[in-house]
């Protein structure tokens, strides 16, 4: 049996809980594997999703007999998981007593982005993670030399572009491969990343060595990689600072449009908002007779934040966008009981884009 070894780095917290619905932080195989399946398809954009959907099964597998399980084994080695209980002990704050002798814990005002983008899992609930710096590995094997080789691209990208666990499109679970055991020729070379010292740099990489792997049809009916824009800033010395600052772009932008609550779900949803006594769920439906038909309620965000760990001194903080329509057709914005409608509107996005300022932009 073939076999890749991949030795990777958290570089961000990683909100990754065990198979028992406990708060029991651990490196789980099919957490990778569900995400690589995501990747693979990003890279893979085909015209047909027949065909599409019939390729990704002979390597990952499928529920069909004729078809059956996947065409490669993933393992995840590690010999110690260094965990935190609260990110609070990450992100600076500043502490309110209010009534009753309550403490209320507010971050600082230059992390007020970095709250933002992880906001479910320590502001609405407070969950231990997996601590930057952990080590471990990651194990493919496979008796196919191209599952082998599909595997082990889907797994680069993921570690490029996306992440693992709760949040992991906010900029949460960000993890970096420092190295490469195989006899598969990947034509990828990692040593080249060790040089990355500038957002021009980065750049440089991407397009020659990523780029090139990306499926250049394009295929709207689901996210990917092929036309999708992707923004790198200038490295900062440790992962906060790099999140904090897209996260205070975000958190910017986000609250100049908070009350047009028709826009946010642009930027994926659900979104609740709370109006005096009422809850609105922002989703999205085909509109019938002013009612909501066939409500959707969860688009994921094509909208990725992520932190690239090239060295010890550098990470990198970008966004990518994916390309994609963000609903089907007929399908409109709107509350869970019909009383507010929009359509889909790219303009937000575009002025998100504009807000951003000394970026490196690159269109895949």
């Amino acid at each position: 049996m073939k076999k890749s070894i991949f030795e990777c780095e958290v570089v961000t917290p990683m909100f990754l809980m065990g198979a028992n619905k406990e708060k029991n932080v651990e490196l789980r195989a099919p957490s990778f594997k569900g995400a690589m399946r995501f990747w693979w398809r990003a890279i893979n954009s085909k015209e047909n999703n027949n065909k599409l959907n019939e390729e990704e099964s002979k390597i990952f597998g499928a529920s069909s007999e004729k078809i059956g399980k996947s065409k490669f084994i993933l393992r995840v080695e590690h010999s110690k998981i260094m965990h935190g209980n609260t990110l609070w002990d990450e992100i600076p704050f500043d502490t309110k007593i209010l009534a009753k002798n309550k403490e209320n814990k507010q971050p600082k005002e230059e992390y007020k982005g970095l709250s933002y983008l992880l906001y479910s899992v320590h502001r609405i609930s407070d969950y231990p993670y997996i601590k930057p710096g952990t080590s471990f590995k990651i194990v493919l094997s496979s008796n196919y030399s191209n599952a082998l080789k599909e595997a082990s691209w889907s797994l680069l990208f993921l570690s490029f572009f996306g992440a693992i666990g709760k949040r992991s499109r906010r900029g949460a679970g960000s993890f970096r491969i420092k190295k490469i055991i195989t006899n598969e020729n990947l034509e990828y070379n990692l040593i080249n990343l060790i040089n990355v010292n500038s957002k021009e740099d980065l750049k440089t990489f991407i397009e020659n060595e990523l780029k090139p792997k990306i499926s250049i049809i394009k295929n709207n009916t689901y996210s990917t990689l092929s036309g999708a824009k992707i923004y790198i800033f200038d490295p900062e010395n440790n992962w906060k600072e790099a999140l904090k600052k897209i996260g205070n772009f975000y958190y910017d932008f986000r609250q100049k449009i908070k009350k047009k609550i028709e826009l946010g779900p642009n930027f994926g949803f659900p979104i609740v908002h709370h109006n005096k006594n009422n809850k609105i769920i922002m989703g999205a439906a085909i509109k019938n007779n002013n009612k909501p038909r066939k409500f959707k309620n969860r688009r994921a965000s094509p909208l990725i934040f992520k932190v690239i760990k090239t060295n010890e001194n550098n990470y990198f903080p970008i966004i990518t966008w994916l390309n994609g329509d963000f609903l089907p057709n007929n399908f409109q914005i709107t509350d869970k009981k019909g009383k507010k409608w929009a359509q889909p509107n790219s303009t937000v996005i575009d002025d998100f884009f504009k807000e951003l300022k000394d970026k490196e932009e690159i269109t895949l």
